[in-house]
């Protein structure tokens, strides 16, 4: 009877490692790889958080330079809208005293880069040469970039008015275009002897 009591245990026993080597052991191993996953993921959020951090303390600084991204965005709009650009340069002119005439001839300078870009256009205006000073004044201290390219008068029937000619030249931002197309170089092939 002991023999047989030695051989069950020692079968029991042999059944418990097989067990624990067969059963336990992948067990164990998901268990290392969940636990290590876990650990990296807990990381991951971690990053996370202290990016999400720094954007939130990025926001609250460019909160405090509102007033200056106002400005700039004034000074250099994000697209070429030439009704807003005319109507601009409109209330321009009628604010320095000058009769406008004609404004148009606008030819919107683009790339496909994006960066700073160029609206050109020209205007004729009628009325004083102190208008006229009054409006390059305005043009030069307005928010808006706006350069004088060139300036040509002549005198009007009427005693002192001046008939105005004036290139003028807008700037505006354009944020680079996404290409869809995609240059693929084709392969060479050697040429087939016939």
């Amino acid at each position: 009877m002991p023999k047989i009591l030695l051989i069950i245990s020692i079968v029991i026993l042999v059944f418990a490692i097989l067990g624990g080597v067969f059963i336990l052991r992948p067990k164990y191993q998901d268990f290392s790889t969940k636990k290590i996953e876990l650990k990296n993921k807990e990381t991951e959020l971690e990053q996370k958080q202290q990016h999400y951090v720094r954007v939130e303390e990025l926001s609250e600084k460019m909160k405090e330079y509102e007033e200056e991204l106002k400005k700039i965005d004034s000074a250099l709009p994000t697209e070429p809208s030439l009704s807003s650009l005319f109507n601009f340069v409109q209330n321009l002119v009628s604010q320095s005293g000058l009769i406008l005439e004609t404004l148009g001839s606008a030819k919107v300078g683009s790339s496909p880069t994006g960066g700073t870009q160029k609206i050109s256009f020209s205007l004729s205006a009628t009325g004083f040469y102190s208008a006229l000073k009054q409006f390059l004044s305005v043009i030069y201290n307005n928010t808006r970039l706006i350069e004088v390219e060139s300036i040509s008068f002549g005198s009007s029937e009427e005693g002192g008015l001046f008939e105005f000619k004036i290139g003028l030249l807008a700037h505006f931002y354009e944020k680079a275009k996404e290409s869809t197309d995609l240059e693929v170089p084709l392969p060479e092939f050697p040429e087939v002897p016939r």
